[in-house]
């Protein structure tokens, strides 16, 4: 009688008995007048309330009036709606004006809560373990504030074209989606809190997306915006994600104010989106700051990037994919960045700059600089002078992306994260008298398709990956270049063809050389010294230029004549150099006259069965310095070399051909002359 009296004076404080509106009080355990939400529902008209005492519901509801469910005021413990199983949504609200709060809602199949309608309000609830803890599917102008999300597929979404909602002041922890909007419109979040999450925000095929405040902290994505426009972001804080925010394929974006901090892979990342303003962020102590991939027409300007390893990088197939507006108003730890678009003639001399990126410029020169933070970039820029530059203890050295005949030489680049000078699908360059050391990747690497580069003279030591790489690239000349001291093989030749490797001095690496799945290179006169393995090959490639210019010098290898005669150095793979030199540097010390031959000043040496490669010019003769009688016929497919640098263009046979006859020689050798391939030597 006590307790029931207590409801009655409830009641009456309520205002139950109103003509206008009604209270209705729900209580499990059947003291009160219902003791399930759905029959209270079905009792009550539009703008009536209905009071719950703790308990536990297990039921699914559909809310078609205006209704306000509730806890009954000074009632303590939970007011739990669960699922029992049968039910896909907890409270589905087809009709406008609901009031939800104070609830927790858990374990239904699709939704906690289902808004079909306009103008409600969702408050103070707590919602756990349904797909979706909040559906709002095709409303407008709702409420949603100050709930709390737990362990849902997604805490919140909003699709089906609602539009004009607000979501303010939630905190969702442990979601998949913490707050997804899809194909909707004029929604606006404000400062809402997200942990441990997948994604904090993602926004999808939507337009004018207002985001602003809150903090998204340990998501693998803070802020996802895909396929949308005129997004907004600002003053968000977005800490311990893998990547901080995210625009692919979206335009129109206005991202202004926002703190990133602690991104384990990037800051902010952009792939196929244009016209977006990037402006005043702060990033800390990130992996990479901002990046862009086949993004064009956007603007960066007073971002301050602090504690991250690579500040900016920007990619594309296209020139409108890299035109882009970058001031130097963006900073790396106080230190400009440097983005230069679309510009011929330039010149950036002197200056200590965090990053350079030379992108879609041409015959411009980028001369004795200091690179205090990223590297050096071009992309697809031709006829580019790169030279006396200072790049130590960043990120990268320099690094070539579809860019062709530039001139990268004397530069210094030492001690960096990764790859010393990097080329990926990039042709006809010059790479030439660098010192490229102690770097944490390779030395030099030429990727995918990087052909007919010019690689010589460079000192390439003590790098932890290899020294010189080559992957899918062919067709390139590397020589005279000192390769010592990498963590791998000094020089490695990975699916790539037809290139010339010579006279360079390949010593105490693991391994010399590494040739795999690669045919008909040439390697020879090039010096293998104290290499724990001096080198393997795989594939099918040349070690020697035959009897007369012979093959390398190999330390392990000991052997008589110069070059050898008959004492071939085996390679593992199984190769062989058929004329190794036993000294070094052998090829440039006068020929040993053969044994059959006349011990005089002059002879004569029958040629009749030797194998030479043939060196051709343009009228497909073969050049010696002595007198040669006989004919050659070349037995295979040239490579040719052009004239881009002003050298005499040649070819290079990529077999040999039989030489029938005799020379006649002094005390020093007949030299094949590879016109433009190496210097010719005196005769």
């Amino acid at each position: 009688m006590i307790r029931v009296a207590a409801i009655m004076f409830v009641l009456l404080i309520l205002g139950a008995t109103s003509s206008q509106a009604r209270t209705f009080i729900v209580d499990d355990d059947s003291f009160a007048e219902f003791s399930s939400i759905s029959k209270a529902v079905a009792a009550a008209k539009s703008g009536d309330t209905i009071y719950l005492k703790p308990g536990v519901y297990q039921e699914g509801i559909v809310v078609n009036k205006t209704l306000t469910i509730k806890p009954l005021l000074g009632e303590k413990g939970e007011f739990v709606l669960a699922g029992d199983g049968t039910a896909r949504v907890g409270l589905s609200l087809e009709a406008p004006g609901c009031v939800v709060e104070g609830l927790t809602i858990r374990d239904y199949e699709e939704a906690g809560i289902q808004i079909v309608s306009d103008g409600n309000v969702i408050r103070k609830n707590v919602m756990s373990g349904s797909m979706a803890g909040l559906l709002i599917t095709g409303g407008k102008e709702n409420l949603v504030e100050s709930n709390i999300l737990l362990g849902s597929l997604g805490g919140i979404a909003i699709n089906s074209g609602a539009k004009g909602n607000m979501i303010r002041n939630n905190q969702a922890q442990g979601c998949n989606f913490s707050i997804i909007v899809k194909e909707s419109r004029e929604n606006s979040l404000q400062y809402n809190n997200i942990s441990s999450c997948d994604y904090g925000i993602y926004v999808t095929n939507s337009s004018s997306t207002s985001i602003s405040g809150g903090k998204i902290e340990n998501a693998n994505c803070g802020l996802r915006v895909e396929d949308s426009s005129a997004t907004s972001a600002t003053g968000m804080a977005l800490d311990g994600a893998s990547v901080g925010l995210s625009l692919r394929m979206s335009i129109g974006g206005d991202f202004q104010d926002n703190a990133i901090s602690r991104a384990n892979d990037t800051a902010i990342e952009m792939i196929y989106s244009s016209g977006n303003l990037l402006k005043s962020n702060r990033i800390t102590n990130s992996s990479y700051g901002i990046t862009m991939a086949e993004s064009g027409a956007n603007k960066l300007e007073e971002n301050r990037l602090d504690g991250v390893d690579l500040g900016l990088y920007v990619e594309g197939s296209g020139n409108k994919n890299l035109n882009n507006s970058i001031s130097e108003s963006n900073t790396v730890d106080k230190v400009p960045l440097i983005y230069i678009y679309g510009q011929e003639g330039c010149s950036i001399t002197g200056r200590q700059a965090a990053h350079i990126t030379l992108a879609a410029c041409r015959n411009c020169s980028v001369e004795n600089n200091t690179i205090t933070n990223d590297a050096i970039f071009l992309v697809g820029s031709e006829y580019n002078q790169i030279s006396n530059n200072l790049l130590h203890g960043i990120f990268g050295g320099i690094r070539l992306a579809n860019s062709k005949r530039n001139v990268v030489s004397t530069n210094e680049i030492t001690d960096n994260r990764f790859t010393g000078v990097f080329l990926y699908n990039s042709s006809l360059n010059r790479v030439a008298e660098n010192i490229i050391s102690g770097n944490g990747n390779e030395g030099l690497a030429l990727i995918f398709l990087s052909d007919e580069n010019d690689i010589s003279t460079n000192v390439i030591q003590e790098n932890r990956g290899y020294g010189i790489r080559t992957n899918f690239s062919d067709r390139n000349r590397i020589y005279s270049n000192q390769v010592r001291g990498s963590g791998s093989a000094g020089l490695l030749i990975e699916s790539s063809n037809s290139s010339a490797i010579y006279e360079n001095n390949i010593t105490s690496n693991p391994v010399g050389a590494v040739l795999r799945s690669s045919y008909s290179n040439w390697i020879y006169h090039n010096n293998f010294a104290e290499n724990e393995e001096q080198a393997s090959d795989s594939g099918n490639n040349s070690w020697d230029m035959g009897m007369v210019e012979g093959g390398n010098y190999w330390s392990d290898h000991h052997c008589t004549g110069i070059p050898c005669q008959g004492l071939p150095k085996l390679i593992k793979g199984p190769a062989y150099d058929r004329y190794p030199f036993p000294v070094a540097s052998g090829w440039t010390l006068p020929r040993t006259v053969l044994a059959d031959q006349n011990e005089t000043n002059q002879t004569s040496i029958d040629l009749k069965n030797a194998s030479l490669p043939v060196l051709q010019d343009g009228s497909g003769s073969f050049q010696v310095s002595g007198e040669i009688s006989g004919t050659a016929t070349p037995a295979g497919p040239s490579l040719a070399e052009g004239s881009e640098d002003g050298r005499a263009g040649s070819a290079i046979n990529d077999t040999s051909a039989e030489i029938n006859g005799s020379a006649q020689i002094g005390k020093e050798k007949p030299v094949v002359q590879q016109l433009g391939y190496h210097k010719a030597k005196s005769a």
